[in-house]
């Protein structure tokens, strides 16, 4: 400001230079203040989740391969076996 009274400048052009260069420090800080949480949201997502979204999608595919029982009651035959039903006691 100093500055452009002292050689004749226009003072209106010095205070639009001085607000552009201040909008743009803060714009920085307000974009390196915004990378940071990203950053750090990063591990919990892959330990949080990540493995209940494999087990949602690959669950059903590893519960249809044939020969394995993972469950501790069956359906045979349209009835509940094991003495799973209260209308039936096998």
């Amino acid at each position: 400001m100093l500055q452009a009274e002292q050689y004749g400048t226009s003072v209106s052009k010095a205070i639009r230079v001085l607000s552009d260069e201040s909008r743009e420090a803060r714009m920085a800080t307000a974009e390196q203040k915004a990378a940071i949480p990203a950053a750090q949201l990063t591990v919990p997502m892959i330990l949080f989740l990540l493995p209940p979204l494999f087990v949602i999608i690959l669950g059903p595919a590893f519960l249809s391969i044939p020969g394995i029982n993972y469950s501790s009651a069956a359906v045979v035959n349209g009835y509940w076996r094991r003495g799973t039903s209260a209308f039936l006691n096998w």
